[in-house]
């Protein structure tokens, strides 16, 4: 092989290889915006539901909290508090127009002494919709001393 053949092959070569950068640059970009057109959609919707979780988890600590309160009060109080104004003002600042609702039932023979609570936390999340946490005990008047003996 003479030299002359030698450079054709050379430039042959090399002329072959023109472009090829540019396609593969092509292919990445493709395959890069094709998964930030998957990924992006993804992390949006993580991030709702990591907010109305963030929420969920107020409102439940709320309630507990407040059923906690509402039980070590005598039952004879309890059809006189205003559930609006057990409210922390944490909860209202965190939780778009909360409202506690207190349901007591009335006492019945079957039921004995005891009497249901139902606390419910009504507030508008983040995407505008109306949600709701209800937690329910049973509330039992105090015994005195004379009842334990």
């Amino acid at each position: 092989m003479n030299v002359s053949q030698r450079n054709f092959r050379s430039r042959l070569r090399t002329h072959r290889r023109h472009g090829a950068f540019l396609t593969e640059l092509l292919v990445a970009m493709s395959l890069l915006s094709a998964l930030a057109a998957t990924a992006l959609p993804l992390s949006i919707k993580i991030s709702r539901a990591r907010g109305l979780h963030q929420e969920r988890l107020i409102a439940v600590e709320e309630l507990a909290n407040q059923l906690d309160r509402l039980c070590r009060l005598p039952a004879n109080q309890l059809d006189t508090i205003d559930p609006q104004s057990l409210l922390t003002d944490d909860v209202t600042g965190q939780l778009t127009a909360a409202e506690l609702q207190l349901v007591l039932t009335p006492q019945t023979p079957n039921l004995g002494q005891g009497r249901r609570l139902d606390l419910t936390l009504r507030w508008q999340n983040r995407l505008g919709n109306r949600d709701q946490l209800i937690m329910t005990t049973w509330v039992y008047p105090a015994r005195s001393h004379k009842d334990n003996q």
